[in-house]
């Protein structure tokens, strides 16, 4: 029977992290401000004056906001399908009403007007809003 191991194991996170040249370090940190991976003696000496983080604490913040931005983008997904299907609604109402208006009682006419506010509700102003609040987030 053949084995199912794979010959070549994958290799360890450890055996992806970068030395430092200049300490022989593990280059366990991000700086924020130079948008590079240090070593604990960079960030106490060539950049103490910066802001840096641990890779584990900026990795799961920028899983969170990962998950926000996903989350928020199926929300502002889902308002977009709801207002196609009422504009959609609205279409339709306004077809049939130009098709049956002269021959439709005054009372079924502004009954079937009622409805047609209802079909365009304020969801545009808040999907433009959500938009622009991405936009200057995530640059997109």
């Amino acid at each position: 029977m053949e084995s199912l191991a794979n010959p070549d194991p994958p290799e360890s996170a450890q055996e992806h992290i970068q030395m430092c040249e200049k300490h022989f370090l593990r280059k366990d940190i991000t700086c924020d401000d130079c948008d590079e991976f240090i070593c604990k003696q960079c960030a106490k000496t060539d950049h103490v004056d910066h802001d840096w983080t641990t890779i584990s604490t900026d990795a799961s913040i920028r899983r969170r906001d990962l998950k926000m931005t996903l989350k928020k983008n199926t929300e502002v997904r889902q308002k977009t399908s709801d207002l196609e299907n009422k504009k959609k609604q609205g279409i339709n109402l306004v077809t049939f009403l130009e098709q049956k208006h002269s021959t439709m009682s005054d009372y079924s006419l502004l009954d079937n007007l009622r409805d047609f506010p209802k079909l365009m509700p304020d969801i545009d102003c808040d999907i433009g809003r959500e938009k622009d609040d991405y936009s200057i987030r995530y640059g997109s």
